[in-house]
C-alpha cells in the first residue's frame, strides 16, 4: 500500500505488521456522561464518508466525556488511538485512563486548536497527534495495563485545565474510527463493525523481469528513505529491505539490530556474512525520515546514514544468484517490520 500525507502527497510505500484492532465497534459511541446528544454529525469523516457522530456537552455541571472499556491482558503494552475534531468553542480533550491503567487515572491532554500534546493528568504517556486534513486528527495515547480491563475516557475540556464545568449545550467533538492494539504505536485504521478485524503482515516483493531490469549485481548503491514509529524498537532483526536469491544463500541487506537498534548493511556469499556493517551509532526511532544507503563492488562495501560514511569492508566476495527483492522482511516473510 502507498501511504499519503493529508494534503494528497505520497510518503512512500506503507509495510506494517499484523495487527488487531480488538475495537469491535470503531464508529459507535461509548457510554456517557454528562453528554445530552450522540448525533452522526453530517460533517465530512476522515475517509471522505459520513459516519462520524458529535458528542456534546450538557449544560449540568461536571466532567462531561464518553468512555470505552475493553478487555486485555495484565502487563501488556496496548496504543489506543481516535480520529477527533472540535466542534464550536471546545479545543482540549483529555484521554485518561481511570481504571485498568498501570500509571492509575492518568493521560495526555491535547490541544486540538494548536494540534500538540499541552499537558497531562497525574503520569505522562507516550502520544502522537497527526493532522488529517478538514479539521480532523488522529491522536494516540500508549496505555500498559493493569489487570484484565482498561477504561479509557474521552473527557471534552473548555481549557488544558481539569476540572468540572458546565457546558453551553451546543459546543461538542466529532469522533470517528477508534482502535485499540497491542503494541506501543498505531497502526493505519483497521475498521470494525460489530467483531474486531485483524490485517496480515504486509510484504512487498519484485521478482522476475521487473527485478532484472534494474539490478545489477556486479556493482551498485541503495538508496531507502525510511520512517519508522517515534520510539519504536526491533525486535526480530527486522529487515527494511533484502534483495536475495529467493533463499538466506546469497543477500545484500539492510537491517535493525534487536540489541543495539542500530542499521546495518550486510552482504552474504554462499551462506557467509561478507560484511555487516554499521550504518551509524545515531537510531532512526525519532519518527522522522532518515536516508540509509549501501554500496558494493568487488572489495568494497559501504554503507551510509543521512549522507555520512558508515564502517567499510575492503575485502569480500559478492552475492551471485540474486531475483528477488523483499521489502519490509526476508524473502522468506520472516523478520518483519
Amino acid at each position: 500500500r502507498f501511504d499519503y500525507d493529508k494534503d494528497g502527497n505520497s510518503k512512500g510505500l506503507l509495510i506494517e505488521e499484523a495487527r488487531t484492532n480488538l475495537d469491535a465497534n470503531s464508529f459507535a459511541v461509548g457510554s456517557l456522561n454528562l453528554a445530552t446528544s450522540f448525533v452522526a454529525s453530517g460533517d465530512a469523516d476522515p475517509s471522505g464518508g459520513s459516519s462520524s457522530y458529535k458528542i456534546t456537552p450538557s449544560t449540568g455541571s461536571g466532567f462531561h466525556y464518553q468512555h470505552r472499556t475493553y478487555t486485555v491482558t495484565d502487563g501488556t503494552v496496548y496504543t489506543y488511538s481516535v480520529y477527533v475534531k472540535p466542534d464550536g468553542i471546545y479545543k482540549h480533550l483529555m484521554l485518561n485512563s481511570p481504571a485498568g491503567n498501570a500509571a492509575g487515572n492518568a493521560g495526555p491532554i491535547f490541544n486540538l486548536e494548536t494540534g500538540q500534546q499541552e499537558s497531562f493528568l497525574t503520569a505522562d504517556h507516550p502520544t502522537t497527534i497527526t493532522e488529517c486534513g478538514n479539521g480532523w486528527y488522529r491522536i494516540s495515547v500508549q496505555y500498559t495495563a493493569s489487570g484484565t480491563s482498561i477504561r479509557i475516557d474521552h473527557n471534552i475540556l473548555p481549557s488544558v485545565s481539569v476540572g468540572g464545568y458546565s457546558g453551553d449545550g451546543s459546543s461538542g467533538m466529532l469522533f470517528w474510527g477508534s482502535q485499540l492494539e497491542q503494541g506501543s504505536f498505531p497502526s493505519s485504521f483497521l475498521p470494525t463493525l460489530g467483531s474486531t478485524t485483524t490485517r496480515a503482515a504486509d510484504v512487498a516483493s519484485v521478482s522476475g523481469t521487473a527485478f532484472s531490469r534494474f539490478f545489477k549485481d556486479t556493482e551498485g548503491t541503495i538508496v531507502a528513505d525510511v520512517q519508522l514509529p517515534r520510539g519504536w524498537k526491533d525486535t526480530d532483526y527486522n529487515r527494511i529491505y533484502s534483495f536475495s536469491d529467493s533463499s538466506t544463500s546469497d543477500e545484500i541487506e539492510g537491517w535493525l539490530d534487536a540489541t543495539n537498534f542500530k542499521v546495518y548493511g550486510q552482504l552474504k556469499s554462499g551462506s557467509v556474512s561478507q560484511a555487516a556493517n554499521t550504518a551509524s551509532d545515531i537510531l532512526i526511532d525519532s519518527g522522522e525520515i532518515a536516508k540509509i544507503g549501501q554500496s558494493y563492488k568487488v572489495n568494497s562495501h559501504k554503507v551510509y546514514q543521512d549522507g555520512v560514511s558508515g564502517a567499510t569492508t575492503t575485502s569480500l566476495t559478492l552475492p551471485s544468484g540474486l531475483n528477488k527483492l523483499s521489502i519490509g522482511g526476508k524473502s522468506s516473510a520472516t523478520s518483519l517490520l
